[in-house]
């Protein structure tokens, strides 16, 4: 008998709870008993998107952004995973201002990376395949190989702009500074950027730039001019390696995602989704 009353109570219990969240007009969607409440998800799209008018389709995507953290976040908690020093280091200072988008930032890096850390680098044989069928993307245009960093922070770029100027050698450079390239290889010109275009000499041979565009600042370093001349595919390989390996990790993690949100109990009130 009172196991019956206990059962009985649970369910009542469970019921409730239910029925509760299904009339309160603040709660916008569920994944399991974790609830996204609409007023707060309101205030995060608007802070996001200040001149973007808050359209119902905007909503959906940003709950279902949420339902995704939610996610990631429990994976990161079930994996025992922590947030470390120097995990924080290897964000762009823009994302360390925000300590909340700081936080969904390296949680969702750690998981995606634990997830696909078992995908093989792309053969040299897939890759010659790629390059034979993208054959114009490395072919007829100028192009040129430079390599460079990137930060928010203009003294970083300022100090490794004057340490160029002197050791002449920006491997060693970024090394000293625990630096990382924003981007080494082969670039077609009509690629770059018109405001950057305009700062810098591209024709220059092994030469070095400071620029500032928008709200953040390069230091480029223009190695060689390459007029209208096709892109070997042994230059080309490590680009094709690096696109394909992406590609396969991106469509392996979305696949773990939905398989993630399959099993988990998700309710999302499109009723309750009103502009005001």
């Amino acid at each position: 008998m009172i196991r019956i009353l206990i059962m009985v109570f649970l369910l009542l219990n469970f019921i409730s709870c239910d029925f509760i969240d299904d009339i309160n007009p603040n709660v916008i969607a569920k994944v399991d008993d974790k609830k996204i409440y609409f007023d707060k998800l309101k205030k995060e799209i608007i802070a996001e998107n200040s001149d973007v008018k808050l359209t119902k389709p905007l909503i959906l995507f940003y709950i279902n952004e949420k339902i995704n953290e939610i996610i990631l976040e429990d994976e990161f908690k079930k994996l025992h995973m922590k947030i470390t020093k120097e995990d924080i280091k290897k964000q762009s200072d823009i994302v360390k201002l925000n300590p909340e988008l700081l936080k969904k930032r390296i949680i969702f890096e750690k998981v995606k990376s634990y997830v696909v850390r078992k995908i093989t680098y792309p053969s040299d044989e897939e890759c010659l395949k790629y390059y034979k069928n993208h054959i114009n993307e490395f072919n007829h245009y100028d192009k040129v190989r430079l390599r460079y960093i990137v930060s928010e922070n203009e003294k970083v770029c300022k100090t490794v702009y004057n340490k160029l100027k002197k050791l002449k050698d920006f491997d060693k450079v970024i090394r000293k500074l625990k630096l990382n390239y924003a981007y080494n290889g082969i670039l077609k010109v009509k690629d770059i950027p018109e405001d950057v275009k305009e700062q810098i000499d591209y024709t220059q041979k092994n030469s070095y730039w400071l620029v500032k565009s928008k709200d953040r600042c390069y230091v480029i370093e223009c190695i060689e001019y390459m007029k209208n001349v096709p892109v070997s595919f042994k230059e080309a390989k490590y680009l094709i390696r690096e696109t394909l390996l992406m590609q396969r990790q991106t469509e392996l993690f979305k696949l773990w995602l939905k398989k993630q949100r399959e099993k988990r109990k998700i309710k999302i009130y499109y009723n309750k989704i009103k502009i005001d």
